[in-house]
């Protein structure tokens, strides 16, 4: 793609009178000055620039909003970049799943260990009640051990709850990351 065409693409959102002006403008410009792509690029700036430039002056004058320059990819770099994601599938897909797997798993097994702390120290309240009028001293101390487990799970629950919306938020950001990535290219 020479100069030219490189700044047709690039004003992409000009009505099409005011692009194909601008076009031959620059097309007399480069012909009567024998410029070469090279030169335009040190004469002029990159397509993209001079683009940005003549869209923010034509929609300066006319009293419009800017539209953000979005960068044009061709199918070949579409497939590219698709190739590329297809081959290092199997090195990611394994790194982030595992990642994923382990925090999922981390979770899970913190909950259950709190949900049993918590069964146990319902367990060690009960024994500690019938154990009371036995053994005095031992029925204070499981009761007093079942209040201090239930209480401690009391404490860690909204914890391990506020943890897994973290990280559920954060797959999700990371998901909708990609998806946005993916639609830039």
């Amino acid at each position: 793609m020479n100069y030219l065409e490189k700044l047709a693409v690039a004003l992409k959102g000009l009505p099409t009178k005011e692009k194909d002006d601008i076009l031959e403008y620059y097309r007399e410009y480069l012909e009567d000055g024998g410029l070469s792509d090279a030169e335009a690029v040190e004469s002029l700036g990159t397509p993209e620039e001079l683009a940005t430039k003549i869209k923010t002056d034509y929609y300066t004058e006319n009293g419009e909003q800017v539209p953000p320059y979005e960068p044009q990819h061709t199918t070949a770099y579409r497939v590219l970049i698709l190739a590329l994601i297809i081959i290092t599938l199997p090195l990611t897909l394994p790194f982030f799943g595992g990642i994923f797997f382990s925090l999922f798993m981390l979770i899970f097994v913190f909950s259950i260990l709190m949900l049993l702390a918590t069964a146990a120290g319902v367990a060690f309240f009960i024994y500690g009640l019938f154990t009371l009028f036995h053994t005095f001293w031992s029925g204070l101390f499981f009761t007093g051990l079942g209040i201090i487990f239930i209480g401690l799970m009391f404490l860690v629950i909204p914890g391990i709850i506020f943890v897994t919306k973290k990280v559920i938020q954060g797959i999700v950001a990371l998901s909708r990351w990609l998806v946005q990535l993916w639609e830039r290219i």
